[in-house]
């Protein structure tokens, strides 16, 4: 089997996207494969803010879900474990329409083997609309990133996803994230 060959859904690995906060949210694991896992969640009273707006939360736990379920495909699960550790995502929360507004966050990388190397930060995916995301370099284990929604910028839920690199692999991303009013 090839890394983007579908796995069966059978009950066992469907079970492993859909128990504890994963059934809570409704989120289901519709599609899994050595290299893609595809689920979803709906957007309802479970997953909402009390202002009517997706929940930031239920966002990293969607994500969190599919990363560990994208891991147990990678591993035999008979001798070996994959978990979350430290899901992060960096949300600029809600901005005012027509602000102009900018706003930066500090994200600080951490090696699990203890050498960082060469860490490099990109952001793709930006959803456009007059609102862009921008990642500095990473420096003494930190990167900046920045949203600047452009006076104008179109209201509605504006995202992208920051990778971190070394040498040339991705080693680690989180989702970036503003609303725009």
């Amino acid at each position: 089997m090839s890394g983007s060959d579908p796995i069966p859904l059978n009950a066992d690995l469907r079970a492993l996207g859909g128990g504890g906060l994963a059934h809570s949210l409704g989120i289901e694991v519709v599609e899994l494969s050595t290299t893609r896992v595809v689920a979803t969640m709906p957007v309802d009273s479970r997953t909402l803010q009390p202002f009517g707006i997706l929940h930031g939360g239920a966002s990293v736990a969607l994500a969190e879900t599919v990363a560990s379920v994208g891991a147990a495909a990678n591993i035999d699960r008979e001798t070996h474990a994959a978990v979350g550790l430290d899901p992060v995502s960096v949300s600029f929360g809600a901005v005012p329409a027509g602000s102009g507004q900018s706003s930066s966050q500090t994200v600080t990388l951490s090696s699990l083997d203890g050498d960082p190397g060469t860490l490099s930060a990109t952001i793709v995916g930006g959803s456009g609309g007059g609102v862009t995301f921008s990642a500095g370099p990473v420096a003494n284990g930190s990167v900046v990133v920045t949203m600047t929604a452009a006076k104008g910028a179109a209201a509605g839920d504006h995202q992208a996803t920051l990778r971190i690199s070394r040498g040339g692999a991705e080693v680690a991303h989180a989702a970036v994230y503003a609303f725009i009013k």
